[in-house]
């Protein structure tokens, strides 16, 4: 079983989609647990799959109700081993892993270090829990070494769990024999704070580029909670685009552009369809993939390397003066190195014999699941109090603009206007996330644990 958050846009949702037809070739059955998005209409093409729209409601603190149709799920699908993809899935899946003595895959898709803390914020899981779905994990995947070395540093565990495998391509379905037309560009990303200067990174380069090649159009692939700020962005640099949204035909669309900019995935599946490669990198701009630095770039997942920083105008003066000879080593060298390191009939985790598959959870004492759902107690109480300060901030502001508005100008009125609706929707939120735990089954739970043992702590 594939559990994996939602099937929205993402090099995380593309390389689910690129293992289960790897495993549909090979002849599993699949199910899929997801949420329902435009992903879906493709993953039920393929042969042997069967799609489960799960909400996980990872928001809505720790939801047994979930937990019990993951259980159910399991044991009516007879499910031998589950893959889980992404955090949000954690906390229910885990769970139902434990209550069926089922192994379970952990993968890190992580591109960038530093996420772990980011992930106890979503609320529904404490560091305890965190590392009990680590420790568990009857092999953890990760998709670079930097990754690998991070989860075994912060969980404290032996290298010999680990695999590194890489997210790779479907040559079976990216491929192009179409001419390469360098007027037309293509930047693909996210629009997510998490992609930080990718985006304007790319537009800064089609800048450069439009100033030498007149003729060069540029078409923008992709959606977001950032959308209204890169379209702020291409109103001030005067960029004229045609911005298609979040699609799941990118290989359709990269067919019709030569240059491809963008970091990861988007970037490997470029190379597979014989396209000019710019990495626009989170940090830095990048610049061209070529023989000489395609595995440096391999090493972070096609994004940010060492010293790797170059000049918008120096890389759009490359690209222009590039001689069709020039254009055919690049791509075909590119396309070699990736065919023989990426490709996916050669980069994903089978288990052949399940039944002879380690299982941690075999190992795991009654004493030490008590002890961690004593410090998830502890820290949903932590959590919550925070919710509660936040409450409190909002009536504290609300409650100083009230009283000083008679001394505030227009301006400082409208500005303290806007700093009051922010803390009152913060209140707002507040407020819900309360009411979400209080009202919940596993918060009844929780209190009957923490009565009947805090003498004993």
């Amino acid at each position: 079983m594939i559990c994996h958050a939602r099937l929205t846009a993402g090099g995380i949702e593309t390389a689910c989609i690129t293992q289960i037809r790897e495993f549909s070739r090979r002849g599993y059955k699949i199910y899929v647990l997801a949420e329902n998005g435009f992903y879906a209409e493709k993953l039920k093409q393929i042969k042997g799959v069967t799609y489960i729209d799960f909400p996980y409601e990872s928001r809505a603190s720790y939801n047994l109700q979930k937990v019990e149709q993951v259980k159910e799920i399991i044991e009516k699908y007879n499910i031998k081993l589950v893959y889980i993809h992404q955090i949000d899935c954690v906390a229910s899946v885990l769970s139902a892993c434990i209550l069926t003595n089922t192994p379970y895959i952990a993968y890190v898709h992580h591109g960038i270090t530093g996420v772990y803390d980011d992930e106890l914020q979503m609320g529904n899981m404490g560091r305890n829990f965190q590392t009990l779905y680590y420790k568990m994990a009857s092999k953890i995947i990760a998709i670079q070494e930097a990754s690998k070395k991070e989860n075994m540093e912060r969980f404290k565990l032996e290298e010999n769990k680990y695999k590194i495998i890489p997210n790779c391509v479907d040559f079976l379905e990216f491929n192009s024999k179409s001419p390469i037309n360098l007027n037309k560009v293509l930047l693909i990303s996210r629009f997510e704070r998490d992609k930080k200067n990718g985006v304007i990174n790319g537009l800064r380069w089609f800048l450069e580029y439009k100033k030498l090649n007149s003729k060069a159009e540029l078409t923008i692939v992709g959606d977001g909670s950032q959308r209204q700020k890169v379209e702020e962005q291409i109103k001030e640099l005067k960029i004229e685009c045609h911005m298609l949204g979040a699609r799941n035909d990118i290989r359709d669309i990269m067919e019709q552009n030569g240059i491809i900019l963008g970091i990861a995935r988007c970037a490997q599946e470029a190379i597979a369809m014989k396209r000019i490669a710019i990495i626009t990198g989170n940090e830095d701009f990048q610049g061209i993939i070529t023989d000489d630095n395609i595995e440096k770039f391999s090493y972070t997942n096609f994004q940010d390397i060492k010293n790797g920083k170059k000049e918008y105008a120096e890389v759009a003066k490359q690209v222009y003066l590039l001689k069709n000879k020039d254009i055919g080593k690049i791509v075909d060298k590119n396309y070699e190195w990736l065919y023989t390191n990426r490709n996916i009939k050669d980069n994903i985790y089978e288990v052949e014999d399940i039944e002879k598959i380690n299982n941690p959870i075999n190992e795991l004492d009654r004493n030490e699941i008590l002890r961690i759902l004593i410090g998830e107690l502890q820290y949903m109480h932590t959590w919550m109090q925070k919710e509660i300060d936040r409450g409190w901030e909002a009536r504290q502001k609300t409650e100083d603009y009230y009283l000083g508005r008679e001394k505030w100008n227009n301006k400082v009125l409208k500005e303290k206007e806007q700093e009051l609706e922010q803390y009152i929707a913060k209140y707002n939120n507040a407020l819900n996330e309360l009411e979400n735990i209080k009202n919940s089954k596993f918060w009844e739970i929780y209190k009957k644990l923490f009565k009947n043992n805090k003498n004993k702590i």
